[in-house]
């Protein structure tokens, strides 16, 4: 068979009756043909350009007059193994295992926390400031939006009590990657 005659029987259904008694197949015969067209196109388009994905794939086949269902490119996609690995999230990592600072005296080391609570369909952050040593809650801050102005006021807020600002050397933030 002539790739003509696959493409015209894509694009006009009505040829479809008119390829199987010419040719003397079953319609599932021209469309086991019709899908290996497709599979040669698909295969010719991913190595031609291994960064498109199936839905580009689809996409250029339409524009190049081949009707096929975007499912259809996608099990053979897959069935190609064409498929890209996805990429992988950036998340921070800790590089170095460094121990955390043992608190020595009062206000030598302080802990901040955020807490999300859900209340009526609505994400609401608590944050915790928290003495480690004596293990005192020392700043606490509830809102539906904790920026980071607002969390350096409430730290600035609770070390002006304190006599010995030069002592306190850290204060510890956990998963502070997500804290915004």
């Amino acid at each position: 068979m002539l790739r003509t005659d696959f493409e015209d029987v894509i694009k006009n259904k009505n040829l479809e009756r008119i390829i199987c008694n010419s040719y003397n197949i079953s319609r599932a015969k021209l469309y086991r043909l019709l899908s290996n067209h497709c599979k040669k196109e698909i295969k010719q388009i991913a190595y031609e350009h291994p960064e498109y994905g199936y839905r580009r794939i689809h996409s250029i086949l339409r524009n190049n007059g081949i009707n096929v269902n975007h499912k259809k490119v996608y099990r053979i996609y897959t069935q190609l193994d064409l498929q890209r690995i996805t990429k992988i999230s950036k998340k921070l990592k800790i590089k170095s295992n460094s121990r955390l600072t043992l608190p020595i005296f009062p206000a030598h080391v302080w802990s901040a926390d955020f807490v999300d609570v859900f209340v009526r369909k609505r994400k609401l952050r608590i944050l915790f400031l928290i003495d480690d040593f004596t293990r005192i809650l020392h700043g606490l801050c509830v809102s539906f939006s904790i920026t980071a102005s607002i969390v350096q006021k409430v730290i600035e807020n609770q070390y002006t009590p304190i006599q010995d600002l030069e002592y306190s050397e850290r204060i510890t933030v956990p998963n502070s990657e997500k804290n915004t």
